[in-house]
């Protein structure tokens, strides 16, 4: 039965698709969260307690978002706002972006995630024998290749240059190296060389790139990247984060608590307020006191 709350046909109709789209992915996995087709047959039974590894997760993580991009080209909206509206769009391509500093070994299993991400969607969406690995020969819906040769500094500049030539200089890249070009340069208006930092939440990427414009048959022009320098970083924005707590955040909460009177409000290293011991905190707008049972626990006024 559907539960409370589902009163109407079409949220009947919707609840039913969204269990039965639940149940058929848990037939797909087992309870590490391995696809069963990458098993041998005698080892293929389906998820009954769930202990999924985070490399598995990464897995379930990536095919949310591949489902959620073949949602997207195929909606009204997007097939309306381009042409031949009426017929439908394929995923021939999966980009990913990496950090600079992913080691070789984790590329590698990255990889295999987003292969076992595309066989779990397109096993879930019947394009697919559940029962045998994937491979475009059998699939009825091609299966997008999967390109993972580009870091996430390099893509930062390919949409600077994207932007700054389509949208700002009308698609002159011509007079766009040439306003950028250094007034010094062998080539004024011919090369243009590019350093970019991308911090993100656990590395910090560099990439430095000299791109060269080439012209072409008729009035086409073509860029041609060469890769100088590229390194990656473990500090990124949780560290720098972390540091502002420490530096700016807790020091003030610790000089207002002082200010309202309340004492022991311990060190300020960016992992605890309050010292190890037991705290005892006294409000000064009245007599209520503060005594927590044991080091943690939220005690009682």
């Amino acid at each position: 039965m559907p539960p409370a709350g589902v009163s109407t046909v079409r949220q009947s109709i919707a609840y039913k698709n969204r269990l039965h789209s639940r149940l058929r992915w848990l037939s797909l996995i087992n309870d590490q969260g391995q696809p069963l087709s990458s098993l041998p047959p005698e080892e293929r039974l389906p998820v009954f307690t769930p202990n999924y590894s985070r490399s598995s997760l990464m897995a379930l993580m990536l095919s949310e978002l591949l489902a959620q991009a073949l949602m997207q080209i195929n909606s009204v909206a997007q097939r309306l706002s381009l042409r031949d509206g009426a017929a439908p769009r394929r995923l021939r391509n999966i980009i990913l972006t990496l950090p600079s500093a992913m080691p070789v070994p984790e590329r590698e299993i990255f990889r295999l995630r987003m292969h076992e991400a595309i066989a779990l969607v397109w096993q879930g969406m019947g394009w697919h024998s559940a029962d045998e690995d994937l491979n475009g020969i059998a699939s009825s819906v091609p299966v997008p290749a999967v390109q993972m040769e580009w870091d996430e500094a390099t893509c930062g500049q390919m949409v600077y240059l994207y932007n700054e030539i389509q949208v700002n200089f009308a698609g002159q890249a011509e007079a766009f190296f040439s306003a950028m070009a250094r007034p010094d340069s062998a080539e004024p208006g011919k090369t243009l060389r590019i350093a970019s930092v991308d911090i993100g939440g656990g590395t910090t990427d560099l990439a430095i790139t000299q791109y060269r414009l080439e012209e072409t048959a008729g009035n086409n022009v073509k860029v041609t990247p060469h890769l100088l320098f590229r390194e990656g970083f473990k500090v990124a924005g949780d560290d720098i984060l972390l540091e502002v707590i420490r530096l700016y955040l807790l020091p003030a909460l610790q000089a207002e608590f002082k200010r309202v009177g309340v004492s022991e409000t311990g060190s300020t290293d960016g992992r605890t307020v309050w010292p190890g011991r037991e705290p005892s905190i006294a409000a000064t707008s009245d007599t209520a006191t503060f005594h927590p049972t044991r080091s943690g626990d939220p005690g009682t006024l």
